[in-house]
């Protein structure tokens, strides 16, 4: 045996483990409940709260000489017939208006959640990500009914579906565009569990073709930890 195995016999009376170590670092054990469908959408809903702001009850509020607290040595400097504050307002209305969450949003991402809802931390993961990718100047939506519902799905896999996400996403990729979701999801190398699984969440992607997937599916990989497209 090893002096630091001799020394911890006899310490302990025993050599010491893993579960020795532990207790050391954390004091008080306590295992969270599994999270439940119910618990699952109520945090998800309390994480985006604020984000469920109304558009027309954004704030325009006008960036003029009047309502920016500028020192007075400042002040005296500004030339402010170059100060566009019409601009400037817009550009701020519509940065916020881009956060702005949905009611249909947040029900798709509750009505998706048990893809990555296995715990409060990857359902913190996920809104955080997602609040991300919707403030992102390289977004884009479809003028189609499907919309956001393919980002908030791809995200879903990618968050808490590690075991395929990445063959998963790359055969999202390299697949026809025009083919539906469903004959995708048939050809594709997944289980068949996880495909009767992810079919029964998304039925209402189905006939969803897979350009609506592909249109945003360079931005959304690239939020995981391992890469997944090159």
């Amino acid at each position: 045996k090893s002096d630091a195995t001799i020394i911890n016999t006899n310490a302990l009376g025993y050599a010491a483990t893993s579960y020795d170590y532990l207790e050391k670092i954390f004091q008080i054990p306590f295992t969270l409940k599994p999270i439940d469908k119910n618990g699952r959408e109520e945090l998800i809903n309390y994480l985006l709260q604020e984000d469920l702001e109304k558009v027309e009850n954004i704030s325009e509020k006008m960036y003029s000489k009047d309502n920016i607290d500028i020192p007075s040595d400042i002040e005296s400097k500004i030339d402010y017939t170059t100060f566009d504050s019409k601009r400037m307002s817009v550009s701020v209305k519509e940065a916020k208006e881009k956060l702005v969450i949905s009611i249909e949003e947040l029900e798709y991402i509750q009505k998706l959640s048990p893809l990555f809802g296995q715990t409060p931390r990857t359902i913190n993961r996920y809104i955080n990500i997602y609040r991300i990718i919707k403030a992102h100047e390289s977004i884009k939506y479809s003028k189609s009914l499907f919309n956001y519902k393919p980002i908030i799905l791809l995200l879903g896999v990618i968050v808490g579906q590690s075991h395929y996400a990445g063959n998963f996403i790359l055969e999202i990729k390299l697949c026809n565009p025009d083919i539906l979701f469903k004959t995708f999801l048939k050809q594709s190398s997944l289980g068949e569990q996880d495909k009767v699984k992810l079919l029964a969440i998304a039925i209402d992607l189905a006939n969803a073709p897979m350009s609506e997937f592909q249109l945003n599916i360079d931005l959304i990989s690239r939020f995981s930890f391992r890469t997944l497209l090159n």
